[in-house]
């Protein structure tokens, strides 16, 4: 059965969505006539995407019915709103085998001036993507966070859904304006994103440029995105000579302080206790061998 992002979603979720005036539209409930009319709309929600693109990805879910590729709206009850869209495309980053049956986030976007709601409809659409991951048995969910670290609001929103940064990916994502960022799906449980989604409730450590300190400081979190910045540099030049494990080390340099499982990691469930323990553990994925590596590095005192 091809992806879709309409799939069986939880009861209280769909009422939770309701109740927030919010109206999700599946592939099938979206006519040619409707998209002409707010396609415009759309274009201007995308500020870091170029309309031509989003263009394109539009006219092969319509016009060309390619069933690789899936979208939602997140509308008023009415529909005469619209607060945001998702598109996924299976198969996108093909060029790692791994990644061939995976759909990624091509494009996801919501409306600046969206009223102020009660559930967030940016959560709402990564809720729905990875709960169609769970029920469709795909490991892995991937996108590319467009303005690099300087989109920090959405740099934490998938921290927060999940995601790191994945710089074999570059493999497939070469541009320069982007990061490439994958969740691992089997070590999320979805009523852990459902509280995400719900009662803005975090299951993971708060990344160290989402963290309170990060936020009140800006010299701090400026340098870390120097540093962070530096190394994604050094990957997407060696992206052809470099090994994997060459690469992988790289990506543990930057992400040392932001993809963390402490010391009482579980392989199946991660948790994340409010005070670090002494020793942090750090699992990477080799996803080209299908292999984990992890390896500890001694927290500071």
């Amino acid at each position: 059965m091809p992806f879709s992002l309409q799939h069986n979603v939880d009861p209280v979720v769909l009422k939770a969505i309701q109740q927030s005036n919010i109206r999700v539209l599946h592939k099938k409930d979206i006519t040619i006539p409707l998209i002409k009319t707010i396609q415009s709309e759309l274009f201007s929600m995308c500020t870091d995407i170029n309309p031509a693109y989003i263009e394109s990805k539009l006219h092969s879910i319509f016009i060309d019915k390619n069933p690789k590729l899936d979208i939602i709206l997140c509308t008023s009850n009415d529909r005469r709103q619209i607060y945001g869209f998702i598109i996924t495309h299976v198969g996108k980053c093909s060029i790692i085998e791994v990644f061939k049956e995976v759909p990624e986030i091509s494009i996801i976007c919501t409306n600046s001036n969206n009223p102020k709601l009660k559930l967030s409809p940016a959560k709402i659409m990564l809720y729905y993507y990875i709960s169609a991951l769970k029920e469709h048995s795909i490991s892995y969910g991937i996108l590319e966070l467009a303005g690099l670290y300087n989109n920090i609001s959405g740099y934490c929103l998938y921290k927060k859904f999940g995601f790191d940064e994945y710089m074999l990916l570059k493999q497939c994502y070469r541009s320069v304006s982007t990061i490439p960022m994958m969740a691992y799906i089997p070590q999320i449980d979805i009523d852990d994103v459902k509280n995400v989604l719900l009662y803005n409730k975090s299951f993971r450590q708060v990344d160290v440029l989402c963290n309170s300190y990060a936020k009140s400081d800006k010299f701090y979190s400026d340098n870390v995105k120097k540093e962070k910045m530096s190394i994604i540099k050094d990957i997407q030049k060696g992206i052809k000579t470099l090994s994997v494990p060459e690469l992988l080390s790289l990506q543990r340099t930057m992400i040392v302080d932001s993809h963390t499982l402490h010391g009482n990691y579980d392989p199946d469930k991660p948790r994340f206790p409010t005070a670090p323990p002494k020793s942090t553990a750090i699992l990477l994925y080799d996803v080209t061998k299908g292999s984990r590596k992890r390896t500890r590095k001694k927290r500071k005192r």
